[in-house]
C-alpha cells in the first residue's frame, strides 16, 4: 500500500500503480508513468500476473523506474537509506522544498560520487554510478 492508502505492485524491483480495473482483472501502469512516460506494464487476474510488458522508457530512466529502496536504522540508532543494496546517509536537506540528499556511506572513506535525493520519503533523483565497488 502506498502511503495514500493505495495499492501497489512490486514486479522485478519495479513499483506498479493501478491504471483501470475491470471484473477481477487490474491493469498496472509503472508508478514512473506520468513522470517519464515508462511505458512497463503489468495485467493481472486474481492478483496473479497474466501480462507482463517490461519495455521501460529508456536506460536512464529504467533506473529510476526499477528499484529497491527502504530507510533503516544503523548500529548507533542513526536513519538511512538502502537502496539498490547499498547504504546511504544523510547528507543535507534543501530549506525550499524538502529534498534531502543522502550520500553512499562509502563517500567519506573512497570518495564514491553516488547519491540519492528523496522528498517525503519518495526517491526523485539518482546517480547510482559507485565507484566504491
Amino acid at each position: 500500500m502506498s502511503r495514500n492508502g493505495k495499492p501497489l505492485l512490486f514486479v522485478d524491483g519495479c513499483k506498479y500503480r493501478v491504471n483501470s480495473k475491470s471484473g477481477r482483472k487490474v491493469r498496472w501502469r509503472c508508478a514512473s508513468h506520468e513522470r517519464y512516460g515508462c511505458k512497463a506494464l503489468v495485467h493481472t487476474f486474481d492478483k496473479t500476473v497474466i501480462y507482463y510488458l517490461n519495455e521501460h522508457y529508456n536506460e536512464s530512466q529504467s533506473a529510476m523506474c526499477c528499484y529497491y529502496a527502504e530507510f533503516i536504522t544503523s548500529s548507533r540508532g542513526g536513519r538511512q537509506l538502502r537502496f539498490n543494496d547499498y547504504r546511504f546517509r544523510f547528507d543535507k536537506m534543501s530549506d525550499r522544498n524538502n529534498k534531502i540528499r543522502w550520500r553512499c556511506l562509502s563517500h567519506s572513506s573512497k570518495g564514491c560520487k553516488a547519491y540519492v535525493y528523496t522528498v517525503d520519503d519518495e526517491v526523485v533523483s539518482v546517480n547510482d554510478e559507485h565507484v566504491c565497488e
